[in-house]
């Protein structure tokens, strides 16, 4: 179940890329790096290296994952752009989104939206969180089976939340 969990997870990050540049310290579960920390949650273990992706952490009893993926962005690339590109892009891969919003980090504004996706007969709910932040693009993706969204919610708002962008 985890490959279906990572195709999805590949298509949301479709436009991001750039090295890792950091570290996450599995005591605490801070990823520190590409200007920010963000705080998973303590336990999680290692998701799955798939590409563009900075940190990937899953739930060892629950099939519920997280990546962050972080790409350097030119100075006329908005955050409107992003999610026009990245909305038509996830339709084309039969990725259904049916809410979306405005969430603030560290005093940045970021949007976030939920979608739904069918892979291979299992239903999976995602909610993406992006930022931009000194020249960044910023993607945090948390991902579950559909009929868990509901637990898992609050712990990816939560995240999402805990990043702190440093000065770039």
């Amino acid at each position: 179940m985890r490959s279906h969990i990572a195709a999805i997870l590949v298509s949301s990050s479709l436009m991001l890329s750039v090295g890792c540049d950091g570290g996450f310290d599995e005591a605490t579960g801070v990823y520190s790096g590409n200007g920010i920390t963000a705080t998973f949650p303590a336990g999680w273990g290692d998701g799955f290296n798939a590409p563009n992706m900075v940190v990937s952490r899953a739930d060892p009893d629950s099939e519920t994952i997280m990546m962050l993926t972080v790409q350097t962005v030119p100075a006329e690339f908005t955050i409107e752009r992003y999610e026009e590109e990245s909305s038509r892009q996830l339709r084309s891969q039969g990725v259904v989104q049916f809410d979306s919003g405005v969430i603030e980090a560290d005093g940045v504004e970021g949007g976030w939206r939920v979608a739904d996706q069918v892979l291979q007969g299992e239903s999976f709910r995602s909610i993406s969180y992006h930022f931009m932040h000194g020249g960044k693009m910023y993607l945090l993706v948390g991902l579950t089976e559909k009929s868990e969204f509901g637990e898992w919610e609050t712990r990816f708002d939560e995240v999402a939340k805990s990043i702190d962008f440093s000065d770039p």
